[in-house]
């Protein structure tokens, strides 16, 4: 908040990072560290851009970005508790970086993610996944969606590719609860299935 204290939503500081990895570190766990670059939880109804991030220029987010990735980054290494992973954004279908489809596009992915929104988190993701690389070579980058779907993923992955975003693994979010009726249409003459969230999707 305001005054730098969590909201109590499962507060996980750089200081609480390091803490959890060195914990896991301790049993022989390999670590994955999620940037959300947020002030809270990230999710597709909430990427909300961090307080002290609020008033930059795109430049200067950009530059922003680089230095909290890689100095987090540098301290886990410092620290002996590098990630062997390392997410950028945490479930960014709807957007990310405080840019979302639900402000912006009336809700719609394809809209945010085709156009110069799109284009624009695409170049934030470049710039954490070049700060990645800087500060820890060894970790692999993984970019993260939600509710699968072949043609949506392959439509998002277009713009990370086009837009140079340097990445290892692409993670999802599979919630077979929040699944719908909606059909998902076929691959490679596969039905897929109906609902947003299905094994076959």
């Amino acid at each position: 908040n305001a005054d730098g204290l969590g909201y109590g939503g499962g507060n996980t500081d750089e200081e609480s990072a390091i803490k959890m990895a060195a914990e896991a570190k301790k049993y022989g766990m390999k670590v994955l560290l999620d940037f959300h670059y947020s002030d809270f939880w990230a999710d597709p109804a909430k990427q909300i851009l961090p307080k002290a991030w609020k008033n930059l220029s795109q430049a200067e987010l950009n530059k922003s970005i680089s230095l909290y990735t890689q100095k987090v980054l540098t301290d886990l290494k410092d620290a002996g508790v590098s990630p062997s992973m390392v997410q950028i954004g945490n479930e960014i279908t709807k957007g990310a970086f405080g840019i979302t489809a639900d402000q912006r596009h009336n809700g719609s992915w394809s809209e945010l993610w085709q156009g110069s929104d799109g284009k624009l988190i695409a170049s934030y993701l470049a710039t954490a996944a070049k700060a990645v690389r800087k500060a820890d070579s060894s970790a692999k980058i993984a970019v993260q969606f939600e509710s699968p779907d072949v043609n949506k993923y392959r439509s998002l992955m277009t713009v990370l590719k086009n837009g140079g975003v340097d990445y290892d693994y692409l993670g999802t979010s599979y919630y077979p609860f929040w699944s719908t009726g909606n059909s998902n249409g076929t691959y490679k003459g596969q039905d897929l299935g109906k609902g947003a969230n299905t094994p076959k999707n």
